[in-house]
């Protein structure tokens, strides 16, 4: 363990796998362990940037997005850390930058949508806009979605796929959101807020408790720990 943080309820692992082959190195790879909220996670933490500690491998894990914004920042990087700082709001997997100057189409507004990746529980958004990404075609068999190229290979291979419930959906398009975020596994809450979402480095829901978003468009970003695909889904 390189580090170990009580309070927290986090710890910094690396694990050594030891060459099979004469010649070659033995490969290290680092994984932060904890507890957020309400449940136990363990993320694994790219070796691009310099990890020693829990703190560092929290900024790690940040997507660019926040990073950039917090770069030149005076204060201690502990105190970025918590799920609301002056730079965003975080719930789960995805961080909330604020975007209060983003003109949006009206019409284009969606209530009560979703935003996650593959087979996770959704975080839902009481209202978001969706700005490019690509088309995607998904369904249970297929959580991260197949492009639309690859959707109509396959039903020329297999035709009883067309049975199969898609959706159509898009990947990796910028979001703003604006009001309550939902999910049943956070309790976090906050000001009512308009952003832009980002992935650390993801029927009105009203089951669970809610995230109060500020009211302006904020940016959503997802933090790269729990990525398991290419992109954010959500439907179209």
């Amino acid at each position: 363990m390189l580090d170990v943080q009580p309070s927290d309820r986090h710890l910094l692992l690396m694990v050594r796998h030891e060459a099979n082959r004469a010649g070659r190195q033995d490969t290290k790879e680092k994984f932060l362990c904890g507890h957020d909220e309400r449940h136990w996670f363990v993320a694994g933490v790219s070796d691009s940037v310099p990890v020693s500690s829990v703190v560092t491998a929290k900024e790690a894990l940040k997507p660019d997005a926040v990073r950039s914004r917090e770069r030149g920042k005076r204060g201690k990087r502990a105190k970025r850390q918590g799920r609301k700082t002056d730079v965003f709001i975080r719930q789960g997997e995805w961080f909330f930058i604020p975007a209060p100057d983003v003109q949006v189409n009206q019409k284009l507004i969606l209530t009560n949508e979703p935003i996650r990746r593959g087979r996770g529980k959704p975080h839902v958004c009481e209202e978001l806009y969706r700005d490019g990404g690509t088309t995607v075609y998904v369904c249970r068999q297929h959580p991260n979605g197949l492009t639309v190229v690859h959707y109509r290979k396959l039903l020329k291979v297999k035709p009883g796929a067309a049975k199969w419930r898609w959706q159509v959906m898009r990947r990796d398009p910028v979001a703003y959101v604006r009001g309550r975020i939902s999910h049943p596994d956070h309790s976090t809450n906050a000001n009512s807020l308009s952003a832009k979402a980002a992935p650390l480095r993801k029927a009105p829901s009203t089951r669970g408790p809610e995230h109060q978003s500020p009211q302006a468009p904020m940016f959503a970003s997802r933090s790269n720990r729990y990525r398991s695909g290419s992109g954010s889904v959500g439907s179209a």
